[in-house]
């Protein structure tokens, strides 16, 4: 049964995670991490996708960098998990992120 919740976080604007089932169904995935963050939420969002994917391997399906904005699209597999059809947009200013969305499916490898 699919299960939406949203949470305000400081430094995050709305963030917002869909679970299609358990991870102890090998069948299922979900949605992970999808939501806007800003300045001081950015940390966050990292070390929630890092905590997902441990030590993963990377690869980067498309890049593009125009101005002040980047657009990644990636996937990745670590030990236990992997996460397909990953999406992250970047902004910038000064060098420095100013806010990023980020989503990707994370699923038990088999």
């Amino acid at each position: 049964m699919a299960r939406e919740t949203s949470t305000r976080q400081p430094g995050i604007r709305e963030s917002v995670q869909v679970s299609a089932g358990s991870f102890g169904d090998p069948f299922r995935s979900r949605l992970r991490s999808c939501g806007a963050y800003f300045p001081a939420g950015v940390r966050t969002a990292f070390r929630e996708f890092f905590a997902d994917l441990p030590g993963a391997s990377w690869g980067l399906r498309t890049t593009i960098f125009a101005g002040h904005l980047l657009f990644l699209e990636w996937e990745a597999r670590a030990g236990g998990n992997h996460a397909q059809h990953g999406v992250d947009t970047f902004v910038f200013r000064d060098g420095l992120i100013q806010a990023q969305t980020a989503q990707y499916t994370l699923t038990p490898n088999k």
